[in-house]
């Protein structure tokens, strides 16, 4: 059986390449490849057959050869990949000049997840990431300036792109250090001193599941509070069995969100960059009413053959509530109303949550309010071998991941795509937060405990008391 399953790469991503005047053979072997134009060449064919988002992206797909008659001239010019006659610097200057290439293709793509590795093997690699792409723009950095964060030594990224770095600690686990005073790397019950009303919070954390966090709590006004780094819940079902810390915790917030002592809930995604699919199930399926097993969230479809905008047909995205934690779900009441705390870290899971909320509330007549900031646009997930836990063959699916050449060390992009109930398409741009709901992040009164989303989160639950 396949199981559908959404992970997240945080943040890599980058490039794209060729087609229209006369091209290279790309069906021989990639073991012959030499020059910056035969990488090219590969990447025009690879993008141009497994991309997902042809539809948003290139005058859908139409622009595509454009791009290789611009382009291939420029890596023609770049010759070898590697040239034993050039010096170390010269080396390093013809290897950026390609990645700047690769960079200007790449960045406006609509793909959130879409990432791509590449390297000359002399020492000179780079790691682009949309997603990162995106929120450094959004903090004011220059395009030449994101390229340099990319191509740059760890010093140099830490030391002059501060903001960036900043704006990655909004999430769960600097959440409990810092406005909670919880260390973060360990876990337990915590004495909150009631700040926002907490006395107490149970704060989890794994180091060995990519640093898995959670916090949970009630305060004395009856909010719930409950934030989660990632999906991973589906790791314990598998490895550790139903028992786990993880799934206890989880069991007590579907306990504490139906308890008629609960006047208000927070669901707190900031900087989750997302995990397995299955997880939304076994989490937000707690929110539904009497009687409801299952219900539609989004719709998801993949590519059905070669062509650019070859695709299937869009399928329903439900979520159901799994039997693994059956005795935890009680009735919701749709009364109660819900607050989730978003940033532009946040992706795929991240944001299939919140087009879940958004079905409750658009089509459940639920109470929802999103705050912080918008989304970061990557709502793609890949397909798993659930026997193997592998990413199945891009071969059948036109999409996923791609080990596809000699210089290109991996190539990112989704098997599925995802619009919301109503139509619309958030990839590349995220959900958005209204005028109301959006609070500008300052890491340094964050830093501080002072933590202005959360704060407007619990005042507009205790407005509806």
């Amino acid at each position: 059986m396949k199981v559908l399953r959404n992970i997240i790469l945080s943040a890599v991503i980058f490039i794209l390449a060729v087609s229209c005047l006369p091209q290279s053979d790309l069906s021989r072997d990639f073991g012959d490849l030499e020059t910056w134009s035969d990488v090219f060449d590969i990447f025009w064919k690879r993008m141009s057959t497994n991309y997902l988002f042809w539809n948003l992206d290139y005058d859908n797909g139409l622009g595509w050869d454009a791009v290789y008659d611009d382009y291939k001239p420029e890596f023609d010019k770049l010759g070898d990949v590697i040239d034993s006659m050039r010096s170390a610097a010269e080396q390093k200057e013809n290897t950026e000049s390609a990645y700047r290439l690769f960079y200007e293709i790449a960045k406006n793509l609509s793909d959130g997840h879409f990432a791509l590795k590449l390297t000359d093997t002399d020492g000179n690699d780079i790691m682009i990431s949309l997603l990162g792409y995106r929120v450094m723009s959004r903090l004011g950095y220059s395009d030449d300036e994101i390229l340099d964060y990319l191509t740059g030594d760890q010093d140099f990224r830490s030391s002059r792109y501060s903001a960036y770095n900043e704006s990655r600690e909004e999430n769960t686990p600097h959440i409990a250090e810092y406005v909670f005073g919880i260390d973060r790397t360990k876990s337990g019950i915590y004495d909150t001193h009631g700040i926002h009303g907490f006395s107490s919070m149970e704060y989890y954390y794994d180091p060995g599941n990519n640093d898995f966090s959670i916090l949970l709590g009630r305060n004395s006004d009856g909010i719930v509070y409950f934030s989660l780094s990632s999906f991973f819940f589906s790791s314990y079902i598998s490895t550790k069995g139903p028992e786990a810390d993880a799934l206890r915790i989880a069991r007590q917030f579907l306990e504490l969100i139906a308890d008629p002592e609960t006047s208000g809930v927070i669901i707190d995604i900031r900087g989750n960059g997302g995990g397995a699919v299955y997880d939304l199930s076994v989490l937000w399926s707690g929110f539904m009413r009497e009687g409801v097993d299952t219900i539609k969230i989004a719709e998801t479809r993949r590519k059905a053959g070669e062509g650019r905008t070859d695709y299937g047909a869009w399928l329903d995205l439900s979520i159901t509530k799994p039997e693994i934690l059956e005795n935890a779900y009680h009735p919701f009441s749709s009364d109660v109303p819900i607050a989730v705390l978003v940033n532009d870290n946040c992706l795929s899971c991240a944001e299939l949550t919140c087009l879940t909320f958004m079905a409750y509330r658009d089509y459940h007549g639920y109470n929802v309010k999103f705050f912080g900031a918008d989304t970061g646009g990557g709502f793609g997930a890949l397909l798993y071998d659930s026997n193997s836990n592998e990413p199945i063959s891009e071969d059948n699916y036109n999409g996923g991941i791609s080990y596809a050449a000699p210089y290109m060390d991996m190539l990112y992009t989704p098997y599925l795509q995802t619009r919301y109930l109503d139509g619309r398409n958030f990839e590349g741009q995220g959900i958005p937060v209204s005028d109301e709901g959006y609070i500008p992040y300052d890491y340094q009164t964050f830093s501080q405990g002072d933590d202005a989303r959360l704060e407007a989160a619990i005042d507009w639950l205790e407005s509806t008391m």
